[in-house]
């Protein structure tokens, strides 16, 4: 864990970690003891999580990262007053103070800087030196496709903790919380990112045991947020590295003909690349319609899936 930008009497701490800045400060007992513990991770490997949710089960889950990061930054992107319903009003009423109170934006700018600073401090300064409302959003959405970045793997990464039992966040994940937070809003949103309601596609790689989960007529959630393409061969282009927890290829193929807020969203216009790319919201719903195992490819299943309302 680093910390983030930031400045003490020593200097500058951003991207420092607790032994260092001890080390700063001459505090050598707890720097010797800090030193010892990061012996202890150096063959640590992080988890993988896979997306997978069934639907149906308590399900509340899928919005704990969102929730405590609105609880930690409450005046930063809370309206003024909520009269109750469901936690989407709620992100409504978030979205809508970001978008049209004056000065808000700017607020929840320097919240989302600070969130991926120690991820990419390249990131961190784009997002910065946005002047005006739209420019912001647009660079959310650019540093979403940068594969460069890694910030795709990370925040996917927090998305799925939020499926293990007795959820406990770490703390880069609630780091991370403000970017999360907006990332999500634009896609529920934002009026400039369109719905998708064709085909669309996404290739990953799992374990057999996940694959196992993929059974005709199961219903699920895929906790994270999903990149898919109108185009097959487009689809297979997109990052796994932290999704790859497997030897089976999987290839989706989604129907997303029913209106619901789940649609994807085509963020093209403001991708990194050029890839026809739609991306669904954290939390949306899916039935599995159709297994075959792929007469081609040895190791690969098609599933085509229907997007729920």
């Amino acid at each position: 864990i680093k910390a983030k930008e930031g400045e003490s009497e020593m200097g500058q701490d951003g991207k420092k970690t607790a032994a260092g800045i001890a080390e700063d400060f001459q505090r050598t007992k707890i720097f010797e003891y800090l030193k010892k513990k990061q012996g202890d991770f150096k063959n640590y490997i992080p988890d993988t999580p896979e997306t997978f949710h069934l639907y149906g089960e308590e399900f509340e889950l899928e919005y704990c990262l969102l929730t405590l990061t609105l609880a930690s930054y409450k005046t930063s992107f809370l309206p003024p007053s909520f009269e109750g319903g469901t936690f989407d009003s709620l992100l409504h009423d978030v979205w809508k103070k970001i978008d049209t109170k004056p000065g808000a934006w700017e607020v929840a700018q320097r919240k989302v800087a600070e969130a991926v600073y120690v991820v990419c401090e390249e990131t961190h300064q784009i997002i910065l030196e946005c002047t005006d409302k739209n420019s912001f959003y647009k660079a959310i959405i650019c540093a979403y496709t940068d594969e460069g970045n890694n910030l795709y793997d990370h925040l996917n990464s927090a998305l799925r903790r939020q499926r293990h039992t007795d959820y406990q966040p770490r703390a880069d994940d609630l780091a991370l919380g403000p970017y999360v937070l907006m990332y999500q809003l634009l896609l529920l949103f934002w009026s400039k990112l369109h719905k998708e309601r064709r085909v669309t596609y996404r290739k990953m790689k799992i374990s057999p045991e996940d694959l196992d989960k993929y059974k005709v007529g199961t219903k699920f959630v895929w906790m994270s947020f999903v990149s898919s393409s109108v185009e097959l061969k487009t689809a297979e282009r997109f990052p796994t590295r932290l999704t790859t927890s497997g030897d089976r290829s999987v290839v989706f193929k989604i129907d997303n003909s029913s209106s619901c807020p789940w649609q994807p969203r085509n963020i093209e216009k403001y991708a990194k690349y050029m890839e026809e790319e739609r991306v669904y919201p954290a939390g949306a719903k899916f039935l599995v319609t159709e297994r075959t195992e792929d007469e081609q490819q040895r190791y690969q299943t098609n599933i085509s899936l229907k997007l729920l309302k």
